[in-house]
């Protein structure tokens, strides 16, 4: 255990989640995880729905498949929004979907919507494909270029005191690029031919110009399913979800909550005033080297840049950018639209959970009329944790190699400390 010093210590930046942590430190998993999912339905828009829909439907998902996750929002409007688009889970993403899959029934499906508005190089590393202490060879194919890269990079690393290990998946020059909308190219495909027989088998097939951030959804998807056998993860880019609606949104009612946000009008302003004038899109600028993420604030009637100045757009302009997708929706706007307008709670880290509280707050004080979900739900939301085993990080790619699957039945009775005690001690510092 963590025990009370730590947990004192956490207290002093992180007051709610000690208090979460103090609560629950020794709650079986079984009984903390199933009251993440414990949330009663509300209404949710037809065009988020279709979005949704569109959305997998774009991924190779078919008909049935689709219609069985509408209806699951519907009945239990539950997402995990914590991770980023990664094609490969780690140590704290893998303890997030244990705690998840803990609380779900095994005939539903655990439905993940993954963050795409991060650069590549994000900490997660949506660029790469991460792993623990698999030898290379499982990975690469010995002698091709890319082996050799791998190699001398993963040395780097070590020489620089990191214990990562990883196989990059884009070129270098790609590295701050903001994840959403970037495609697949000739380089990824090259890439594949190069990895390891078994590795190309727990990958699905790369195409040249489809959504990188689909391809990752699917990889990620994938490996987990292997690691929990009979458990279904679905993973999708959340961000392309809320694009879709906001498009449909714009195009067919102007007097749309998020029509009158995106506005040239003196509500509009006192609003973002209220938030403290948060990025409401994203895109990329071109920096030195590379292409950099470029947070985009409504000001008028217009997305002005603090790299690239003030462009001025009409309500078509705006669908346009987002049906080319040059656009991203932010994390304002995005959990504006799933977790206060249309009530699906957000599950995610004690970060995420924070500033969703805050949000929840912020727009009580705006005396809208608009039919918004303020529910508290805070201590109902919070999942975090990372997984070791004898003392090492868990990663989801060795385990799929290795053909090792974890069973959610044999967590059950595990206690939540035991999960959270990495997180107590690199909020606070101590050695692990």
């Amino acid at each position: 255990m963590a025990g009370s010093e730590s947990l004192n210590n956490l207290e002093k930046d992180y007051p709610e989640l000690a208090a979460i942590f103090e609560n629950g430190w020794h709650t079986p998993l079984k009984d903390f995880a199933g009251k993440l999912f414990q949330k009663a339905p509300r209404k949710i828009e037809p065009e988020l729905m279709t979005a949704f829909s569109q959305e997998l439907a774009s991924m190779g998902y078919d008909p049935p498949m689709v219609q069985t996750v509408l209806d699951q929002l519907r009945q239990m409007p539950v997402l995990q929004t914590s991770h980023h688009i990664t094609p490969t889970h780690g140590p704290t993403f893998l303890a997030l979907d244990l705690m998840c899959l803990s609380g779900l029934q095994p005939f539903q499906l655990y439905l993940v919507g993954a963050n795409s508005g991060v650069a590549f190089s994000n900490s997660a590393w949506s660029g790469a494909l991460s792993y623990g202490s698999l030898p290379l060879e499982r990975l690469c194919k010995p002698g091709t270029d890319l082996y050799r890269q791998a190699l001398k990079s993963d040395k780097e690393r070590v020489a620089h005191g990191s214990s990562d290990s990883r196989i990059s998946l884009i070129p270098s020059r790609q590295r701050d690029n903001l994840v959403f909308n970037t495609p697949l190219t000739e380089y990824q495909t090259r890439l594949f031919q190069k990895f390891s027989s078994e590795l190309q088998t727990l990958l699905p097939e790369m195409s040249v110009d489809r959504p990188y951030s689909q391809w990752s959804a699917l990889a990620a998807a994938q490996i987990q399913n292997m690691v929990f056998g009979t458990r279904q993860v679905l993973i999708f880019d959340i961000n392309r979800v809320v694009s879709r609606y906001l498009v449909s949104i714009l195009s067919n009612q102007p007097d749309h909550p998020c029509g009158l946000l995106l506005s040239n009008t003196k509500e509009s302003a006192h609003i973002r005033t209220i938030f403290g004038d948060p990025p409401m899109f994203l895109g990329c600028y071109q920096g030195k080297k590379t292409e950099k993420v470029d947070p985009l604030f409504w000001k008028g009637q217009g997305l002005e840049s603090l790299k690239t100045g003030y462009e001025e757009l009409s309500r078509l302009d705006l669908i346009r950018k987002l049906e080319d997708n040059r656009v991203c929706p932010g994390i304002f706007l995005l959990f504006f639209v799933l977790r206060f307008l249309n009530g699906l709670r957000c599950l995610g880290s004690f970060s995420q959970i924070g500033y969703l509280e805050r949000f929840r707050r912020q727009w009580g004080e705006t005396n809208l009329n608009w039919d918004l979900d303020l529910e508290p739900d805070y201590q109902e939301s919070l999942t975090t944790g990372r997984l070791y085993r004898g003392g090492n990080p868990v990663w989801p790619l060795d385990l799929a190699l290795e053909q090792e699957q974890l069973s959610v039945k044999t967590f059950s009775h595990v206690e939540m400390g035991h999960f959270w005690e990495p997180i107590v001690k690199q909020l606070t510092h101590t050695t692990p």
